[in-house]
C-alpha cells in the first residue's frame, strides 16, 4: 500500500464497525460492507458511489455472536446461482412487447419483436379488450411466441406450440397473498405443463424505495433489512420463471436498478430463469422521455445480470385514454437495432451465464458479462454512464486469445492474439460485444 489520493471516499457504517469487502452478488466486482460486532450483523452494499448507502441497495445478514470478528470468503461452489435456459429458450431469446392489440403485430415484428406478452384485457393501456382466442390466432398467424393469461380451462392451451409460458397475474405482492399464488400455480400445473410466470414490482423488491426502513409488515426477502423476509420466497414458490419491472428513467433513478433488482431476485429464486421489463417512454404523463442511450444501457445491463428475456413496456397509461405505443421514432430505431443484435447471438446468450472457465475484468462504471458457445467466448462490455472513456481496458482472466478479438456488428477488430488485455473506447452508454477465440 502506498500513500496517495483515494479512488473513492465513502461514508458507510458506524465508527465502531469493522470494514469488510467482497463480491456480495457474484457479478465479478468487489463491494464494501461493515460488520457490527455489537449486534453480530453484516451490513453490505453492491454500490460504490456517493449515494446514501444506508438506504440504497443494502443487504443485512445476521451471523455469529456479538463480539465475533468477521471473515469474508467464497464458501460455495456456485456463488452466482444463475439460471439455466429452459429447453424452449435454448436458441431463442424472447424480445416481447406488452399489452398490444393484434392489429399492431406486424409493426412490432418489423422492430425485431419475436414475442407478445399479455393480451389487452382491460382499459389500462390504451387498447381495446381482445378476445383471447382471436388474439392468440393473430399471434400464431404472425409467427410470434406468446406469454399470456391462461385459457379456461387450463388444458385448452395444451396444443399452443408458440405459448412459451402463462402469466396469470401481475405484481401479486400488491394484491394477492403468497398462499393464493401457490394455489393458482398448483391448479395450473395439475392440467398443463406450461411454465408459469408472473411479474414483480421492482420498487417493492428494492429496499432503497423504502425511505423509513421501519415498516415491519412489508413483503421482503432474505438479506433485506425489515419486513417479512419469507414473503417473496412464498411468491417465488408459485412460479417457474421470475420477472420484474423497475423503470429508472421514468422515476429519475439510477439505470443500474434493473441489474441490481435482477441480482436480488437471483439470490431469492435459487436459479429460476429471470426476465425483466424495460420502458420505452413515459408511462404516465409528465414523466421524463427515454432516449436511445439509456434504453440501450438498460437492455444490455439486463442481459449482463442474467436476464433470459426482455419485455418492453411501450404504453402510456393515464387514468383515462392512453396509448399502447408510446415510442418515438428514435426509440423505435434503437429498439430495432438492439433487437437485431440480440437475435443474431441468441443461442450464445442463452448458454451458461458467466461460465467459470472464462472470466474478464473491467473498471467501473463499465460492466462485463460473458457467454461461451463452440470455439468462441462473447464478452459483453457496457458503459453504464453518460461519460466517454477513450482508453478503457478489458483484462482476460485465465487465458489469452489465440486470434485477434472481433467487435460484433462494428466491422472491426481490437487487441491482439496472445494478449491478456485489450483497450477500446466507449461513448456514453456504449456497448461492445467482443467475440474471442
Amino acid at each position: 500500500m502506498s500513500p496517495g489520493t483515494p479512488d473513492y471516499a465513502i461514508n458507510f457504517g458506524d465508527s465502531t464497525d469493522v470494514p469488510v469487502a467482497g463480491d456480495w452478488d457474484g457479478d465479478g466486482r468487489d463491494s464494501i460492507g461493515v460488520y457490527r460486532t455489537s449486534t453480530a450483523q453484516f451490513w453490505l452494499t453492491n454500490r460504490l458511489d456517493n449515494n446514501d448507502l444506508t438506504n440504497y441497495g443494502l443487504m443485512l445478514v445476521g451471523y455469529g455472536n456479538p463480539g465475533d470478528r468477521p471473515v469474508v470468503g467464497n464458501w460455495a461452489n456456485s456463488p452466482q446461482m444463475y439460471s439455466s435456459a429452459p429447453a424452449s429458450l435454448t436458441r431463442f431469446f424472447p424480445l416481447a412487447v406488452d399489452f398490444q392489440p393484434s392489429s399492431s403485430f406486424d409493426k412490432w415484428k418489423g422492430r425485431g419483436i419475436n414475442t407478445v406478452i399479455r393480451r389487452p384485457e382491460n382499459s389500462c393501456c390504451g387498447g381495446a379488450v381482445e378476445d383471447i382466442d382471436v388474439w392468440t390466432a393473430a399471434a400464431n398467424a404472425a409467427d410470434l411466441k406468446m406469454i399470456r393469461q391462461p385459457r379456461s380451462p387450463y388444458s385448452a392451451d395444451d396444443a399452443e406450440t408458440r405459448l412459451l409460458a402463462v402469466a396469470p397475474y401481475d405484481e401479486p405482492e400488491g394484491h394477492l397473498s403468497p398462499a393464493s399464488t401457490q394455489s393458482t400455480y398448483n391448479s395450473l400445473k395439475a392440467t398443463n405443463s406450461r411454465p408459469v410466470l408472473f411479474n414483480f414490482a421492482g420498487p417493492t423488491v428494492q429496499m432503497n424505495y423504502r425511505e423509513d426502513h421501519v415498516n415491519v409488515d412489508i413483503c421482503n426477502g432474505p438479506g433485506n433489512v425489515v419486513g417479512d423476509l419469507s414473503c417473496y420466497l412464498g411468491y417465488i414458490a408459485g412460479e417457474d420463471w421470475v420477472s420484474h419491472d423497475v423503470y429508472p428513467v421514468n422515476e429519475n433513478r439510477p439505470l443500474d436498478l434493473i441489474g441490481s433488482t435482477l441480482d436480488i431476485l437471483r439470490r431469492w429464486s435459487g436459479g429460476k430463469p429471470q426476465m425483466n421489463y424495460v420502458s420505452t417512454g413515459p408511462i404516465l404523463p409528465g414523466q421524463p422521455a427515454t432516449t436511445p442511450g439509456p434504453l440501450r444501457a438498460q437492455v444490455w445491463d439486463s442481459i449482463i445480470h442474467g436476464s433470459r428475456g426482455i419485455f418492453y413496456f411501450t404504453n402510456l397509461v393515464p387514468e383515462t385514454g392512453g396509448s399502447p405505443d408510446n415510442t418515438t421514432a428514435e426509440i423505435q430505431a434503437e429498439m430495432t437495432t438492439q433487437n437485431s443484435h440480440i437475435t443474431s447471438i441468441a443461442s450464445a446468450l442463452q448458454t451458461e451465464i458467466n461460465p467459470t472457465i472464462d472470466a474478464a475484468q473491467v473498471t467501473a462504471p463499465l460492466e462485463v458479462g460473458w457467454r461461451a458457445e463452440g470455439a468462441y467466448v462473447y464478452y459483453l462490455v457496457l458503459n453504464m454512464s453518460a461519460n466517454t472513456y477513450a482508453s478503457a481496458t478489458l483484462t482476460f482472466k485465465g487465458f489469452a486469445p489465440v486470434a485477434t478479438p472481433t467487435v460484433m456488428w462494428e466491422g472491426r477488430s481490437v487487441g491482439a492474439a496472445g494478449s491478456w488485455t485489450l483497450t477500446d473506447s466507449f461513448g456514453p452508454y456504449a456497448v461492445h460485444v467482443y467475440r474471442v477465440q
